[in-house]
């Protein structure tokens, strides 16, 4: 295990001497390549400086500049991720998204719930007078058919009178032609009584079913002018 990780630092700091001297050739052709290249004794070696640092160190080059690894350019951007997350939680509360299709916001609909409820209190308001007024009319309508029907009562009784009224008179009319009837027909059982001794039996029939016809005639007045 130990071989194998000591093997990896060791590719790792022959590809950082590699990429060192690729960039000091670079270097010297873009110059012009009129300067000659410092002595390999005049400082300590590329490979020495880098054995004495970690492989995910900076190499320094003649010039200052540096050569990012692998390892480090993993590690730069995910301190510039945590540095950008941090920065935009920072930064101040997002503003809520809209609760509607609409686009209105949490506000916005309670204000309209509130003007709402408000016109439906004012229909409520309304349509409890207007029940009030429809049961006034009704006592009203209830109170003029009560009195109505009494008056066709009273009507009726009135109505009712003349009616009595000619009734008695028939009646009265009936009982006089009864009482003419019997008066003759006395007068026959009278003359007829000279020459008998005895009324006969068909002549005094007559005469006691008109009697009693009359009797009921004049009974049945009498109750009418009780009840009037």
């Amino acid at each position: 295990m130990a071989d194998a990780e000591e093997k990896a630092r060791q590719e790792k700091i022959a590809a950082a001497r590699k990429r060192v001297e690729e960039m000091k050739k670079r270097r010297n052709m873009q110059s012009g390549q009129s300067a000659k290249p410092e002595p390999q004794d005049a400082g300590p070696a590329p490979g020495d400086e880098a054995q004495d640092k970690p492989p995910s160190a900076v190499v320094d080059g003649p010039d200052g500049d540096a050569s990012p690894s692998p390892t480090q350019s993993l590690a730069q951007q995910s301190k510039i991720r945590s540095t950008s997350f941090r920065a935009g939680s920072g930064s101040g509360p997002v503003s809520p998204a809209p609760f509607s299709p609409d686009g209105d916001t949490a506000p916005d609909i309670y204000r309209k719930h509130v003007a709402r409820i408000e016109e439906l209190e004012k229909e409520n308001k309304r349509l409890a007078k207007e029940a009030a007024d429809a049961e006034r009319r009704w006592k009203k309508a209830e109170d003029a058919l009560s009195d109505l029907r009494e008056a066709d009562g009273d009507n009726g009784q009135a109505r009712g009178e003349p009616d009595k009224d000619e009734r008695t008179e028939k009646l009265e009319d009936e009982i006089a032609s009864l009482q003419r009837q019997n008066a003759q027909l006395q007068q026959q059982v009278s003359r007829g009584g000279h020459g008998h001794h005895r009324p006969s039996v068909s002549s005094a029939s007559p005469s006691t079913e008109l009697q009693a016809e009359l009797e009921a005639k004049t009974a049945t007045i009498e109750s009418m002018e009780i009840e009037m």
